[in-house]
């Protein structure tokens, strides 16, 4: 049996299904109940009765997920011609044409009865706005548990340019998921072939007795903290700035007395010149020490 995670549907139709697996349904419907709220519908709109024809599509969308058996072909082309119908009354011309195209993929030699479209009513140009002669596809991966059909066909090949119905089956045919889908929707859920089922964590406990005894094994001593990983390299850093300044400041002196014209003496002038650099030297290599430290305490 084939686990499903979760059924997700992206629609722009007022005929869309519901995101619910066939599992959710309080009932399983045929495929005959689905195609009679589909002929409801049709003729709803045939007598321009607005609210029968919501009705009627609202009704389809929700058998459409429940129901037993794979849908035929020229089912999925009437749930798409009804979806269309809907849409286009509403307003939606493009999510109408989308439908209409998927319904034209299907059974391309469909007319409408006149009963239903009267030649030249305006639905008909939509019926033939977009060509169907070249359809994109995008293949999809093999269900690991279960078979995959669009609008009726088993195939990998889902359409990208118009809707489709989409049912996922076991091997004997029962089905597990359908929904209308979008062109850009998300499929009914299922695990790919050759994907795995995660295994629970092995080291739960199995027994409540396990469980106590879990709870009550001590948790190992944190390690160090991020700060006092860092402390020998900030303390290191202001130690150094503190030296930074005072060699600086005693280079600063130096050269003060070098400049002051009281001091005249050849020899003490060198001598105070001497002290100066060197004392300059050594404040930008302590400088230069803080910024190491500085730069180690951030990424340390």
């Amino acid at each position: 049996m084939l686990v499903l995670l979760t059924v997700a549907l992206l629609t722009t139709a007022p005929a869309a299904a519901s995101p619910q697996p066939a599992s959710a349904c309080s009932a399983r419907v045929t495929t005959a109940d689905l195609d009679a709220a589909l002929a409801l519908a049709e003729s709803a709109y045939a007598d321009a009765d607005l609210p029968a024809l919501e009705a009627a599509t609202a009704h389809a969308a929700e058998l459409l997920p429940c129901v037993d058996a794979i849908v035929s072909r020229e089912l999925a082309a009437r749930y798409h011609r009804v979806a269309g119908l809907q849409a286009f009354v509403e307003g939606q011309e493009d999510a109408a044409e989308r439908a209409f195209a998927a319904a034209r993929a299907i059974d391309p030699s469909y007319r409408f009865p006149p009963e239903l479209v009267p030649p030249g009513n305006p639905v008909l140009d939509h019926y033939r706005a977009i060509p169907v002669d070249a359809p994109k596809t995008l293949p999809v991966p093999a269900p690991a548990e279960a078979r995959i059909y669009f609008d009726g066909v088993e195939t990998l090949q889902r359409p990208l340019s118009w809707p489709s119905v989409v049912q996922l089956a076991e091997d004997d045919g029962t089905v597990i998921a359908t929904a209308w889908v979008e062109a850009n929707g998300e499929l009914p859920a299922y695990r790919p072939e050759g994907v795995a089922v995660a295994a629970p964590p092995s080291d739960l406990p199995a027994t409540a007795d396990a469980a106590t005894d879990l709870a009550a094994t001590p948790s190992p001593s944190p390690g160090p903290s991020a700060m006092s990983r860092k402390w020998p390299w900030v303390a290191g850093s202001a130690a150094m700035a503190v030296t930074t300044g005072a060699l600086f400041a005693a280079s600063r002196s130096a050269a003060s007395t070098y400049y002051d014209p009281q001091t005249t003496g050849e020899e003490e002038l060198s001598t105070l010149r001497s002290r100066a650099n060197g004392l300059l030297f050594a404040s930008a290599g302590t400088a230069a020490a803080t910024v190491g430290l500085g730069v180690v305490a951030i990424v340390f």
